[in-house]
């Protein structure tokens, strides 16, 4: 089901995320929850969770206590 705050999202994503993550998983998980699914909830919400994460590992990577933060981009030369 969609979640009102980062407050309410399970402690396995609360404790690995910095909040500026929190929110985008929040909003990734909640638009993908209003696209029209034909599967019974658990399946629906374990679909959204793949989503979410998805775009979380594009832009956090996991520091060496497991945590995610962003991912530094290197600086391109011309």
């Amino acid at each position: 089901m969609p979640y009102t705050s980062t407050t309410e999202l399970p402690a396995s994503v609360r404790h690995v995320l910095p909040v500026q993550a929190l929110n985008i998983f929040l909003k990734v998980f909640n638009d993908a929850w209003t696209k029209p699914r034909d599967l019974p909830v658990k399946e629906r919400e374990a679909v959204c969770f793949k989503i979410a994460w998805a775009v979380i590992k594009r832009s956090f990577e996991k520091n060496r206590i497991g945590l995610r933060q962003p991912i530094k981009k290197a600086n391109k030369k011309s």
